[in-house]
């Protein structure tokens, strides 16, 4: 079994996105010879090189990117969860996916900055983009609010 700490996992992935041990030492809070260590660690616990050093260099085994990608895939659970937990402890604060047509932009973005006065600890993405790409965005489920200026017509 392969055992490693979040803290690995943290600095594994800030090493191989910023190349750099100084780089993520800055970003993670901690020194640069802790986060060293970290990937030391990491890799002898995994038993293979995860990174490539040469001189300032630093990039990622092959073994090192398919573990970077599971390195992303396991920080955005973690990250998701720990909103999760948030948005139930504190129903006020969230985050809104919105998309919305550009006819509808400027009242938009006066209703949003009402509600944001009112749940100053919501957050949210506003997209102005085209009818199409809206339509496209609703069918697929990747917007938490869409806001035509034209009713959809339904056939039957």
């Amino acid at each position: 079994m392969i055992n490693y700490t979040l803290k690995q996992l943290y600095s594994f992935e800030a090493v191989v996105r910023l190349k750099s041990f100084t780089k993520a030492s800055k970003e993670l809070n901690i020194t640069q010879p802790a986060v060293y260590m970290q990937i030391q660690q990491l890799t002898q616990n995994i038993g293979t090189d995860l990174v490539n050093t040469k001189g300032k260099r630093i990039s990622p085994t092959h073994i090192g990117k398919q573990f970077y990608q599971t390195c992303l895939a396991v920080i955005k659970t973690l990250e998701q969860s720990k909103a999760d937990i948030e948005q139930t402890l504190n129903p006020d604060s969230g985050h809104l996916e919105i998309s919305v047509a550009t006819t509808t932009n400027s009242f938009v973005s006066r209703a949003l900055a009402q509600f944001k006065k009112q749940h100053p600890k919501m957050t949210f993405h506003l997209e102005v983009t085209n009818r199409q790409l809206l339509l496209e965005k609703l069918s697929h489920h990747n917007a938490d609010l869409v806001i035509m200026g034209e009713p959809l017509k339904i056939c039957p």
